[in-house]
């Protein structure tokens, strides 16, 4: 599932493995209060997956678009049944969102294709620009192909899953924009900077990315090393289908297991142990789930058995 950043995760308190549900075993260590809960898989604290698709406006790009136009299926493989939505733009510094829909939309699957088949050809690629401008916020072209920067629309919902994915052969190009105008936020570190404000890296948002193998996106590491894309793969593939499945199934993770706790948590101690339908338990480890504030986040892939979660932490009245 990834590495989770320390620094977000201060107050997490890491899980104590054992065979007994509670706090058997480790509660010498543990001082205030403690409560349990008890949730039934099935009733996740949010369902809503936001997803941003950017899209390199380039001619170079012309084959890739009408590829991934057409791919809208796989990458609702496993989130169809979730309050998704995707908002569609180019990386062509044109503010506004191409097109945003939901399951909702009439014949949304046509929306989407033609959303991403009539993005205007343009060599800004300003990918990470256009990423930042689609997480706070961005009109949608109207009929007429034109934007109201008096109508603004958010993509993301409160407490939804994130899912970013850029498809460009180009890199960030902050440079060229920052010669041009006078526009902020258009280096790694800013969209880095931006998701770490939106939620755990790795956990409530994942960045993918269909790049050049050279790209300077690839080169960028925080000061832990860590890179900003969950996974990257290169863009000039045949096989959309099976990349965009997995990333479908990696956010349905995220979304399905994530659950509001009655108080918040004080980082020091808990246990989270899964029971399936035959009432065998099993206590998940440290690096399979994290406690922030009062979000309990199951970092790992359920077995589809599971029948419920059963979380005791501590907390300060």
């Amino acid at each position: 599932m990834g590495k989770i950043y320390p620094l977000l995760l201060a107050s997490v308190l890491l899980a104590f493995c054992g065979k007994q549900t509670g706090l058997s075993g480790v509660s010498d260590d543990i001082s205030g209060e403690h409560m349990t809960e008890t949730f039934a898989v099935n009733v996740a604290a949010s369902d809503k997956l936001d997803i941003l698709l950017v899209v390199d406006g380039s001619d170079s790009m012309r084959e890739e678009r009408a590829k991934i136009a057409r791919k809208l299926e796989p990458l609702l493989e496993y989130v169809k049944e979730r309050d998704w939505q995707i908002g569609i733009a180019s990386t062509d510094m044109v503010s506004c969102f191409a097109a945003i829909i939901n399951a909702k939309t009439p014949d949304y699957q046509d929306v989407y294709r033609q959303a991403i088949d009539t993005i205007k050809p343009a060599n800004a690629e300003q990918a990470v620009y256009m990423v930042i401008r689609g997480l706070r916020g961005m009109p949608v072209v109207d009929a007429n192909n034109t934007c109201d920067d008096n109508k603004p629309q958010r993509l993301v919902r409160e407490n939804s899953a994130i899912g970013i994915l850029i498809i460009t052969d180009e890199d960030h190009q902050c440079a060229e924009i920052l010669k041009q105008t006078a526009a902020e936020g258009c280096e790694i570190q800013d969209l880095y900077d931006n998701i770490k404000l939106r939620g755990i890296p790795n956990v409530t948002v994942r960045v993918y990315g269909f790049l050049d193998e050279t790209d300077k996106f690839l080169a960028w590491r925080d000061e832990s090393g860590e890179s900003v894309f969950t996974r990257h793969e290169p863009y000039n593939t045949d096989d959309y289908d099976t990349l965009l499945k997995a990333i479908s199934s990696d956010l349905s993770a995220i979304v399905q297991y994530k659950y509001k706790l009655q108080e918040k948590h004080d980082g020091e101690a808990a246990t989270v142990v899964i029971s399936d339908d035959s009432g065998t338990t099993r206590t998940l480890g440290q690096s399979e789930y994290g406690i922030v504030d009062k979000k309990l986040f199951i970092l790992t892939t359920l077995p589809t058995n599971t029948s419920s979660i059963e979380v005791t932490y501590s907390y300060q009245p």
